[in-house]
């Protein structure tokens, strides 16, 4: 009979909340391909092709193979699967295609209508950083360095990443914080504000102000990086602000041209 340990395998990992969230979330995506079953290498091949089935993107595909190939070395070293499991390899190739951002005109929209300091402080954070919104929930009040203008950060993974400020979040955060010096830095009814809350309340600022576009979280982190890429920041720079591990991953998303900002490019190139 088929079992996934998905609370043992998380109890052993520094995980922030963002990241035991995702892993429990794809995780439970393989427990119920798996059912009853026995885990084998045949099995698992035959999983990407069930993923996709569901619709799943080829993006989402991607991290929840990363995810359970991490859940399946850690199974074989504990003999609760087959040792043949360890060379399943499958190759999930992302499509070269422009990543789905919110645009810069919506953000400044929604921004303008936050009259919550809370909201505004939240949506300056997602515009002018980037962060994965898992990782600014998990943000205290005392990661905040306002004087140097900087947060650290604890990512997806349980890494850190080092958050810079713009001016008008500094401002925003002096507005929001007030005297408070510690704490989370978005309190909600569990202790923190949670992923789905955040995005309850950009969806209704959307609809207040009538913006039909991408809204999610994660466009806001695409339009950053996006942002980042076509101002001409080098990929190794934009990688570091991004958390991302590899420039490889960085480039797989972000260094995707349309055929408009491909000339552009050619042009300056040129001197025309």
């Amino acid at each position: 009979m088929g079992e996934i340990h998905i609370d043992e395998f998380l109890l052993g990992r520094d995980l922030s909340p963002a990241a035991t969230s995702h892993y429990t979330y794809k995780l439970a995506l393989l427990s119920e391909y798996v059912g009853r079953r026995r885990l084998s290498l045949k099995l698992l091949e035959q999983y990407p092709g069930w993923l996709r089935a569901r619709g799943l993107a080829d993006a989402s595909v991607q991290t929840t193979i990363a995810a359970a190939r991490a859940y399946i070395r850690w199974a074989v070293e504990r003999r609760y699967v087959a040792r043949e499991c360890a060379r399943w390899r499958p190759r999930i190739r992302v499509a070269d295609t422009l990543p789905k951002a919110i645009s810069d005109e919506d953000a400044e929209r929604l921004i303008a209508t936050a009259t919550s300091a809370r909201d505004r402080v939240l949506l300056l954070l997602l515009r002018d950083t980037g962060a994965r919104v898992g990782t600014l929930l998990a943000l205290n009040v005392e990661d905040i360095d306002m004087g140097r203008k900087r947060a650290v950060a604890r990512q997806k993974g349980g890494g850190l990443v080092m958050l810079y400020l713009s001016d008008r979040l500094v401002e925003a955060l002096r507005v929001y914080l007030g005297e408070r010096r510690c704490g989370p830095l978005f309190p909600g009814r569990g202790g923190r504000l949670t992923v789905p809350g955040a995005r309850h309340l950009i969806q209704r600022l959307a609809r207040k102000v009538g913006v039909t576009g991408r809204v999610n979280p994660h466009s806001w982190r695409h339009a950053f990086a996006r942002r980042c890429v076509r101002s001409g920041l080098d990929l190794s720079r934009t990688a570091r602000l991004l958390g991302h591990r590899s420039v490889t991953v960085t480039a797989r998303y972000y260094a995707v041209w349309d055929g408009d900002e491909l000339a552009e490019a050619y042009s300056r190139v040129i001197g025309m």
